[in-house]
């Protein structure tokens, strides 16, 4: 009954765009956003922990005048609370490559309501290599779209449509845009890829990282991590120490940076 129910809500939900403006801390910003990507817009206000989260990191990590890359940004949610934090000296770059959300990402921006950094839309995936590859759009959500060449997530329900989108590496996109003082990634899979095709970005910029790491990823991930010199954090938790095993959100913090997150960190388990 409940899976039955939860898919006639799947159903109405197409198409569906609603209007919402950011909490006052993130300038109150319009983001058009729809409860195909995430049932959970039909609550009032952001009531989903995944969008409380993504709130929460752009609050916690993005700081005045920082460039942002939003890998997966989706409808936007944490790219536009990104743009508030990093102010009118900083910059957000939102991947996305779903027409759909793209037209979501689009209509947002030119509501001309964001006051904070620019946000910049880039209709296309991120992975290993240049390519032209193939997006699977989720049968279920569009939060769960995925590259073809990832597993992506049992929820899928399958594909309701693949396309044909454009693929670069970061390393490519590094001498194409300003470098990124912080990324979030969230990619359905594809995340080992998307640290391949960074090995340069990941050397020489040290940005910190927020990544989703499918389980069946985990060792890998940490393996890539620990070449590139990054300590790894849970993301959902502002106590504990570094993780040698990715979190399902990973806090990756550069070497030479993560002894302040460990100070922070038992700072606050001491306050409680």
């Amino acid at each position: 009954m409940v899976n039955q129910m939860r898919e006639l809500i799947r159903r109405v939900s197409r198409n569906r765009i609603l209007r919402k403006r950011l909490p006052a801390e993130f300038g109150r910003g319009v983001v058009y956003c729809s409860p195909e990507a995430l049932l959970s817009m039909w609550k009032p206000g952001w009531q989903s922990q995944q969008v409380l989260d993504l709130m929460g990191w752009a609050g916690r990590y993005v700081k005045p005048g920082m460039c942002v890359w939003d890998l997966g940004a989706n409808q936007g949610i944490f790219s536009f609370a990104a743009s508030a934090r990093a102010g009118a000296s900083g910059s957000v770059v939102a991947f996305e490559p779903d027409l759909f959300l793209i037209d979501l990402l689009r209509r947002s921006v030119t509501s001309g309501t964001h006051l904070g950094a620019p946000v910049r839309i880039l209709p296309m995936a991120v992975g290993a290599r240049n390519c032209l590859a193939e997006f699977v759009i989720a049968r279920t959500d569009r939060a769960l779209n995925h590259l073809s060449d990832a597993q992506g997530n049992p929820r899928t329900g399958g594909a309701r449509d693949v396309v044909s989108v454009l693929c670069a590496p970061l390393d490519w996109l590094l001498d194409q845009l300003p470098a990124p003082d912080f990324l979030k990634i969230d990619v359905e899979g594809a995340e080992l890829a998307v640290m391949e095709g960074g090995a340069r970005l990941f050397m020489e910029c040290r940005p910190l990282l927020i990544v989703e790491t499918a389980p069946e990823n985990g060792a890998v991930m940490a393996a890539l991590l620990q070449r590139y010199g990054y300590v790894m954090f849970d993301a959902e938790s502002d106590q504990g120490g570094a993780l040698s095993v990715p979190a399902w959100n990973t806090l990756a913090v550069p070497a030479e940076r993560s002894q302040a997150v460990l100070d922070s960190r038992r700072h606050v388990q001491d306050s409680h």
